[in-house]
């Protein structure tokens, strides 16, 4: 299930703000008037054969602008994910329906931080049983990074939405922006 939030900020978004005590969160980003910061717990175990691991990945995206916008949510942020060692670990993202409606954040005032949650899974992948990351966007679709194994990582939010309106809804904010790396463990 996805979850997103309107969470109220104090003027600016802190890393302290966001990140509890199995929290890590990324450094600030700001681009275009608006703060970026990736979230996620800070060790991700590996499960059992049969199991699974529930984590929650988030982007807090904080107007800081001096007028209201909207955040793009179809098909807007990737997760990314590279190991220290260097290797890129290329997602899949799988669709499995269309959404005929625009998904779009509600109208976030200057210094309000919309919470865009991805409900993840640390998982065995179908192919051969080695860890997989899988998550669900707001749009239905389905993301997936195989070949994971024990380590640290560096993870990442890509946001991308060029769409300054989209349907009956405007303020839409436009731009590029990446949150991370940062550094999450893959342990045993």
């Amino acid at each position: 299930m996805i979850m997103a939030s309107l969470v109220a900020a104090c003027g600016s978004a802190d890393v302290d703000e966001v990140a509890g005590a199995e929290q890590r969160a990324s450094e600030a980003v700001v681009v275009g008037g608006v703060a970026f910061i990736a979230t996620s717990p800070a060790t991700w175990r590996i499960p059992q054969p049969d199991g699974q691991t529930v984590l929650t990945l988030a982007l807090h995206m904080t107007n800081r602008t001096d007028s209201d916008l909207r955040f793009n949510l179809m098909d807007s942020a990737v997760i990314e994910l590279n190991s220290v060692k260097g290797r890129s670990l290329r997602s899949f993202t799988v669709h499995h329906a269309v959404r005929a409606a625009p998904l779009v954040s509600p109208l976030l005032h200057p210094g309000e931080t919309y919470l865009f949650e991805f409900p993840a899974e640390l998982e065995p992948s179908g192919n051969d049983g080695t860890p997989r990351l899988k998550w669900v966007d707001p749009s239905g679709a389905i993301g997936f990074i195989e070949g994971l194994e024990a380590g640290d990582y560096g993870l990442s939010f890509r946001y991308s939405n060029s769409l300054s309106r989209a349907g009956e809804f405007d303020r839409i904010w436009t731009g590029d922006a990446e949150a991370g790396p940062l550094r999450v463990e893959i342990v045993r």
